[in-house]
């Protein structure tokens, strides 16, 4: 019946809905703005809310000077500030104060001390942050007293926590994923795909969608991406047997590198896997591995993806703003047009008895000589055209048909040609019954 095959229609579209949304590599959610997010961790002043966590602490410059300084940690920064003369060290090196953002490429680590006199009543600990210019900054800070280690343990786990949530805050929403987009070729090899943070230049830290491959003819590559879209590929890192891959442990560090590049994950764990993938893949080139047959490059997405699945149980979303300031984006270069400027034509009197008044209410009422910098003003013309025409008139008698044609160009108007020029007409002499003048008397000039 007609109502049991509408109903059999309803039944499969409602089915093939359900299996469309099960279909994995599905494309993702556009993306708000269409520009790679960059962030600056350089020198700042500027902190959010009030310290979270502050205290007196030694601040140690090694083989120069020790210094008490006042350290206040603040959600995205903290500040140092003397507190204190040195209390060993050279007696003119006053320390000075500083203020500074976290930035995400950052290692906590606590130190040993063995050669200081007294050292079981000092704790050591150091924070590095990698920088892409110029030379890593560190900065040794020591608790002392019976309870140096305690102290310096809540320390670590507050700089910890600080760091963490300031790099936590520059990701968007998001999970890493094994398979490739539908209808998008460059991502066919696809093992794991998601956004990292780039170092950059003058402490910048961007944000790209990064994407492993696997192996083929001896090499691999981690191509970056604008966005998760992978519609633009801004650069791409390429992954040999002899590549370098390295990271730093610590109470905190989401650093890895390979070879000079530098990428800091969301969190250690992320970090973790994105080591162990990358790692696998230089392993395969180092033994001159076939390339991966589509059921090899499945059992590869398949080992990483159990990995995700256990990432997604610890992990949380922030859903916070961007702690750090972001780098204003320079306008699009606009082509340049027409920039060439050339001398302009100059203008041509129709006739002795034609004025600059004559040929404005002639043509659109404007004065192209005007407007002209360097050049003569409609006055100026006028009293030359004057003088020049007194003079031919004193020089050479006008017969009387000399006279009825000046007469006659006289009392002509110009009329405004294509080219820029003008066209004289006669007004009165030869004129046509229906008022236009004979073309034997159009003159160009």
């Amino acid at each position: 019946m007609p109502g049991e095959f509408g109903n059999s229609n309803m039944e499969v579209m409602v089915h093939n809905l359900r299996a469309a949304n099960g279909i994995r590599g599905h494309l993702p959610v556009g993306p708000r703005e269409r520009m790679v997010p960059t962030y600056a961790t350089a020198d700042s002043e500027v902190f959010h809310g009030e310290p979270l966590f502050s205290g007196n602490i030694l601040q140690l410059t090694l083989g120069e000077s020790i210094h008490e300084m006042r350290l206040l940690l603040y959600v995205n920064g903290f500040s140092l500030t003397p507190a204190s003369t040195n209390i060993h060290g050279h007696t003119g090196s006053m320390p000075r104060s500083m203020s500074t953002a976290w930035s995400p490429f950052s290692l906590v680590e606590k130190c040993q001390v063995k050669t200081m006199q007294h050292s079981a009543y000092w704790a050591v600990f150091k924070l590095t942050v990698f920088r892409r210019e110029g030379q890593d900054r560190c900065y040794y800070f020591a608790t002392t007293g019976c309870n140096a280690y305690k102290e310096r343990d809540r320390w670590v786990i507050e700089m910890v926590t600080a760091i963490g949530n300031v790099t936590t805050s520059l990701f968007p929403p998001h999970a890493i994923t094994v398979e490739p987009l539908p209808g998008v070729s460059q991502t066919s090899t696809r093992i794991m795909a998601g956004y990292l943070l780039q170092s950059g230049s003058c402490d910048n830290v961007s944000l790209f969608y990064c994407e492993l491959h696997a192996y083929s003819a001896g090499e691999a590559r981690l191509a970056i991406y604008h966005d998760e879209w992978c519609e633009q590929e801004v650069s791409s890192v390429h992954l040999a047997d002899n590549s370098t891959v390295s990271t730093r442990k610590g109470a905190h560090c989401t650093v890895f590198g390979v070879d000079h590049h530098r990428f800091c994950a969301r969190t250690r764990e992320e970090k973790e896997l994105w080591l162990r993938a990358v790692s696998n893949i230089k392993v395969k080139l180092m033994f001159d591995a076939p390339d991966p047959t589509d059921e090899e490059l499945q059992i590869f997405r398949a080992a990483v993806h159990e990995r995700i699945g256990e990432l997604e149980h610890k992990r949380e979303e922030s859903g916070m703003d961007p702690l750090l300031s972001q780098v204003p984006r320079l306008p699009p270069m606009s082509p340049r047009g027409d920039y060439w400027d050339p001398d302009p034509m100059e203008d041509i009197v129709d006739a002795p008895g034609t004025s600059w008044d004559e040929q404005d209410n002639g043509g659109n009422g404007h004065s192209h000589g005007a407007a002209v910098s360097g050049r003569l003003g409609p006055e100026d013309c006028r009293k030359l055209l004057r003088t020049a025409v007194s003079s031919k008139m004193s020089k050479d008698a006008p017969t009387p048909g000399a006279a009825a044609t000046a007469a006659a160009l006289a009392t002509s108007t110009a009329l405004p040609r294509i080219d820029g020029g003008f066209v004289a007409t006669a007004a009165t002499a030869g004129q046509t019954p229906d008022g236009k003048a004979p073309a034997h008397l159009f003159m160009e000039v």
